[in-house]
C-alpha cells in the first residue's frame, strides 16, 4: 500500500462516517486482490469514503461507482470525487436506491462494498432528522433487499463485503456463498459470493 496524505473528507452535519467504514477499507485492501479496470461499487456509499479510500490508495485503476440513495449526499460525493485529482473520470456518483438500480445493473461488478445502515425499522429509535434516520436504518428496505439487490449486482467472480452491527440472517435462498467474519464485539464483515464462483 502507498503511503498517502489521508483525505480530508467533506460530510454532512446530520451524518459523519465512523471507524467501520475504515475497517472495511482495511479489511478489503488486505483480502481482495485488485487488478486493472476492474469494476467496484460502494453501495450506501454517503459521502463516499470507503470506495474513494480503496482507489485513493490501490496500486491499479478501477472504476469506481458510488451509489447513494439521499441526493442530499451528492454536494459531498462531488466535492470529495475531487480529493482523487488522477481518478476523476474513473469514478461516477449514482443518486438511486439499490433496489431499483439492481434492476437495471444486472452482473456489473467485481467488487462491492457496502456499510449499510444497521437497523431495521423499528428495531432502534428514531432521530427527528430525516436524513440520519435513513443513513441509520432501512426505512424502504431490508437486508433481505440489500442481500438481493448485490446478488443481482454483482458478477458471478465477483465477491462482495458488508460491514454491519447485525447479524445477517444465515437463510440462503439465492445461491450465494456468504461468511461471517468477527470484527469485535457486535461487528461483522460478511463476504458474499456467487455459490458458482
Amino acid at each position: 500500500m502507498k503511503l498517502k496524505q489521508n483525505l480530508n473528507y467533506s460530510q454532512p452535519t446530520f451524518y459523519k462516517f465512523n471507524e467501520d467504514s475504515i475497517t472495511l477499507v482495511k479489511y478489503v485492501q488486505k483480502n481482495f486482490k485488485f487488478f486493472e479496470n476492474i469494476n467496484v461499487l460502494d453501495l450506501c456509499s454517503g459521502c463516499g469514503v470507503i470506495g474513494l479510500e480503496l482507489l485513493y490508495y490501490a496500486d491499479v485503476r478501477f472504476k469506481l461507482d458510488l451509489m447513494e440513495k439521499q441526493i442530499e449526499f451528492k454536494v459531498y460525493l462531488n466535492s470529495n470525487k475531487l480529493l482523487l485529482k488522477n481518478n476523476i473520470d474513473d469514478i461516477k456518483i449514482i443518486i438511486s436506491d439499490f433496489s431499483s438500480e439492481s434492476q437495471r445493473k444486472s452482473s456489473s461488478y467485481d467488487l462491492i462494498v457496502c456499510n449499510p445502515p444497521y437497523f431495521e425499522a423499528g428495531r432502534s429509535r428514531l432521530s427527528a432528522n430525516i436524513n440520519r434516520n435513513i443513513c441509520r436504518h432501512f426505512i424502504d428496505n431490508t437486508y433481505t433487499d440489500l442481500i438481493k439487490a448485490i446478488s443481482k449486482l454483482l458478477k458471478l467472480s465477483g465477491t462482495a463485503y458488508i460491514i454491519t452491527r447485525q447479524l445477517l440472517e444465515e437463510e440462503n435462498k439465492l445461491k450465494l456463498q456468504i461468511v461471517k467474519i468477527k470484527i469485535k464485539r457486535n461487528l461483522y464483515i460478511y463476504i458474499i459470493k456467487h455459490a458458482s464462483s
